[in-house]
């Protein structure tokens, strides 16, 4: 509510406020500085971290995922959104924590929208995933946040996209 994002209304409930393209484009570059922050702390991580085990299991899922992508391309958007929430987890920071919940709700929350294309945006996902999941694994960090600015850039224009097909006729 604080960022005009959404409002209360009046008989109860939330509805989405004012969402604009430049509304998209700031939280899309703010998520991008969050998460190449949060990839620089987790490669540094000790070998014993919980992440560690986390990414693992996290891997496992987005293969059973692309393994069984024709009919259960509707689960990604909740594994998408565990897999964003582990990398995040590592840093430990309040402003991170309260910006996370609008990153999250926004960019969860458009793969509502725009149902064009879901299963091949979706797997194409799965592999930016485990391309990134495979660079933290092996701590490169070069390889990780190149691979985390190339999924952000793509998860950018999927938002955008969302709003020009949800744009009012």
């Amino acid at each position: 509510m604080r960022h005009g994002l959404v409002r209360r209304r009046p008989k109860g409930g939330w509805e989405l406020a004012s969402f604009t393209r430049d509304f998209a484009v700031e939280l899309s570059d703010f998520r991008l500085v969050l998460e190449l922050n949060a990839v620089t702390h987790l490669v540094a991580l000790p070998e014993d971290h919980p992440i560690w085990s986390q990414l693992s299991g996290l891997e496992a899922e987005h293969r059973q995922l692309a393994n069984e992508i024709d009919h259960r391309f509707h689960d990604f958007s909740l594994l998408d959104e565990r897999f964003h929430g582990a990398i995040g987890s590592v840093v430990q920071n309040r402003f991170v924590d309260e910006f996370q919940k609008v990153i999250a709700l926004i960019f969860h929350y458009h793969y509502q929208w725009d149902k064009k294309d879901e299963r091949e945006r979706n797997e194409a996902a799965i592999n930016e995933h485990l391309r990134l999941i495979d660079a933290l694994k092996r701590r490169n960090e070069t390889d990780a946040l190149a691979a985390a600015r190339d999924h952000l850039r793509t998860s950018k224009q999927t938002l955008l996209a969302s709003l020009r097909s949800n744009a009012p006729v």
